[in-house]
């Protein structure tokens, strides 16, 4: 318990971290989810969770790379290597929004969900992997910066 003169602890920034994390393979999952099966026509609701998730994931990213990155840097310069091996991810990651975004505006309102499930599928391969390295990677620094 903890007292007026004593505050109370809060999660370590690696932690919040993977809670953001956490939270982006959730909404990976469900946009996945949503995409029913091979063949089926893309509802209304599917292309404006995957265009949110898509946003998600970008002003995450950009946050990261105008701030945390940064920081990171300046405190473990033997990190530098590896912040800038995730920032080359998020460019890679980028890439596969804006051709996942494509895909959503061009699909036609009845369109098949076969392009956009194949989109998906590359941008989780990718964004599966990269949050994974990032924690393995950056966790332990992030717990350790005071705050």
């Amino acid at each position: 318990m903890t007292t007026a003169d004593e505050p109370e602890r809060v999660l370590g920034w690696g932690q919040q971290l993977i809670q953001v994390h956490d939270a982006l393979r959730a909404d990976l999952a469900r946009v996945r989810e949503s995409l029913g099966e091979p063949g089926v026509t893309l509802a209304p609701d599917v292309r404006l969770h995957c265009a949110t998730f898509c946003q998600a994931v970008g002003e995450h990213h950009t946050r990261e790379d105008a701030g945390m990155f940064p920081a990171l840097a300046a405190a473990h310069p033997e990190l530098r290597e590896t912040l800038d091996g995730l920032a080359q991810d998020h460019v890679a990651i980028h890439s596969l929004l804006g051709r996942l975004e494509t895909v959503l505006q061009t699909a036609g309102a009845g369109g098949a969900t076969d392009d956009l499930r194949a989109e998906v599928d590359g941008l989780a391969a990718l964004l599966v992997s990269h949050l994974a390295w990032e924690e393995r990677a950056l966790v332990a620094a992030l717990d350790a910066t005071p705050r």
